[in-house]
């Protein structure tokens, strides 16, 4: 069996799939005519599925399955789409070497890792830290509206803020971990102010508080 990962890349990619908490499935399409990386690609994602079981990879032909690649918007080949609890848009088109392997690999764990918990124990133990004066700052990466809402209502309980941002933003993220720690030196005063000077998703974690 032809085996494109050496052991060391495959524990560690093991590690985090560690981290994936619901069933993903990966969606395939490649044709057998006049596609050079079709077979490659099929390789590298039946390797990768077999590196967690809550992967599952499904395979269409691309000339056969023309209406069903339409309705992914997938118009060429190879075609790779990630698929959680609902269609997210996340694809991958071409042979996913390097950074795109990398990329790959980090949407299987966003997608498997969205909110999977049942909210209701998670609500309980959010209200119990709330009554205890400990705030929880969620913040979300993408848009997935069910995790949303659970997001949201672990905010409330808290008596903290939620915020989503958009998904690859490190400079996002950088912000509102910045705001975080703000607020832990100097209360809601210093991250008011903080907000009024940058703005934008900082405002919308004090408007919460």
């Amino acid at each position: 069996m032809l085996e494109l990962m050496d052991q060391e890349t495959k524990d560690k990619i093991k590690e985090l799939f560690g981290g994936i908490t619901g069933p993903v499935r990966i969606i395939y399409f490649a044709s057998e005519k006049n596609c050079h990386y079709c077979r490659d690609q099929r390789f590298l994602l039946e390797e990768v599925v077999r590196l967690s079981n809550k992967l599952q990879l499904v395979v269409y032909d691309f000339d056969k399955d023309r209406e069903l690649a339409k309705r992914y918007r997938v118009d060429k080949v190879p075609a790779t789409i990630i698929v959680g609890k609902r269609e997210y848009g996340i694809r991958f088109f071409g042979y996913c070497a390097s950074h795109e392997f990398t990329s790959l690999i980090n949407a299987l764990v966003l997608v498997g890792d969205c909110l999977e918990e049942a909210l209701d124990p998670l609500c309980h133990h959010a209200g119990q830290l709330g009554l205890l004066g400990v705030p929880a700052f969620v913040f979300q990466e993408g848009h997935d509206p069910d995790a949303a809402r659970g997001f949201r209502e672990i905010a409330r309980l808290m008596r903290g803020a939620y915020c989503a941002f958009d998904a690859g933003s490190a400079r996002q993220l950088r912000e509102l971990l910045s705001a975080v720690a703000v607020y832990a030196v100097g209360g809601r005063p210093a991250l008011t102010e903080f907000g009024r000077r940058h703005g934008g998703l900082i405002q919308q974690l004090t408007q919460q508080l």
